[in-house]
């Protein structure tokens, strides 16, 4: 389908023919004869299996195929309204690998439901955010006797190294189920986009497809004015910090939090993470300038020649 110029297409999901996973091919073939004078009625069956694995990125993303995050890494602005997003420039991404576990008990429909298995999850200040750390793959399962949430059936498959490392978060079970997206939800947060490339160059010597995928975040950033900073040392732009999550096999806990009971931490191996900090409608533009037209004898520092036309066409134009 062909994209109009200012025009964006969103596609409910890339996922692709095969998730990634061991998968077994049977082959039978019987064959008989339509003449009854020429009967074939033994050693007539063959049957042959062949068992093949599909690869796919799973502990440590490539960093080519993220193309963008929004809010932008360390920006600072009116994000009070917009849940955190991130764009692959790999299409089939956020759909190769499959959210729900074998082992539970899930209905036919969500069984078969294309869910993400990438997720993004917000923390705030007072959250506060969990530290990251360097494990390696042999050791993901191993949770300090059974206080830190993993899935039970998690095991290394064909190609990974033991050895390995990642990066982990363990999120407080109480902090996981405020913020954790339910499986319900899940299948809302991701999608695919497409649009005319120039719309989205940021490097003129790379030739974009215009088409992506897209995975959002569940939480809006807690919001803090800095008006009147100089007063309360609290009005500062508050911090929000994104841990984009691999959440394979994690169906158990998104459908039913009553599966954490007994745990302490869930933990979550993450690929990228970035902050950005959000500040409400006092820090605009115009109120820059205002703050700027003050002195401290009572005159103005800032402000063309005062005359009462002119002080209401510059006020008008900083509302």
């Amino acid at each position: 389908m062909a994209v109009e110029e200012g025009k964006i297409i969103f596609i409910k999901d890339n996922a692709p023919r095969l998730t990634a996973g061991y998968y077994t091919l049977r082959v039978q073939q019987k064959v008989t004869s339509g003449n009854p004078q020429i009967p074939i009625n033994t050693n007539n069956e063959f049957a042959d299996t062949k068992k093949f694995f599909v690869s796919g990125e799973r502990f440590n993303i490539n960093v080519g195929d993220v193309d963008s995050v929004y809010p932008p890494a360390n920006s600072v602005g009116r994000f009070e309204d917009t849940l955190p997003q991130l764009v692959f420039s790999n299409l089939s991404l956020p759909w190769i690998r499959k959210v729900q576990n074998k082992a539970d008990n899930l209905t036919d429909e969500e069984k078969k439901k294309d869910y993400p298995w990438l997720s993004l999850f917000l923390f705030d200040e007072a959250d506060p955010a969990p530290m990251l750390q360097k494990i390696k793959l042999g050791d993901l399962n191993k949770t300090r006797a059974g206080k830190i949430w993993f899935p039970e059936n998690f095991e290394l498959q064909y190609g990974e190294n033991p050895e390995d490392e990642c990066t982990v978060i363990d999120v407080p079970v109480a902090l996981f189920t405020k913020i954790a997206p339910t499986l319900d939800e899940l299948w809302w947060l991701a999608h695919g986009r497409k649009l005319l490339p120039d719309n989205k160059i940021q490097n003129k010597d790379a030739k974009l497809s215009g088409q992506y995928s897209v995975i959002i975040g569940n939480r809006l950033p807690a919001k803090k004015s800095i008006a009147n900073a100089s007063q309360h040392d609290d009005d500062r732009p508050r911090e929000s910090k994104v841990f984009a999550v691999l959440l394979e096999g994690y169906s158990t806990i998104l459908k039913n939090h009553e599966s954490l009971k007994g745990y302490h931490s869930v933990r979550l191996v993450t690929f990228k993470n970035w902050r950005f900090s959000c500040i409400t409608e006092p820090y605009s533009f115009g109120s820059i300038l205002q703050s700027l037209d003050k002195g401290t004898d009572g005159k103005a520092l800032f402000r063309y020649p005062h005359t009462s036309k002119s002080q209401k066409n510059i006020n008008k134009k900083l509302k």
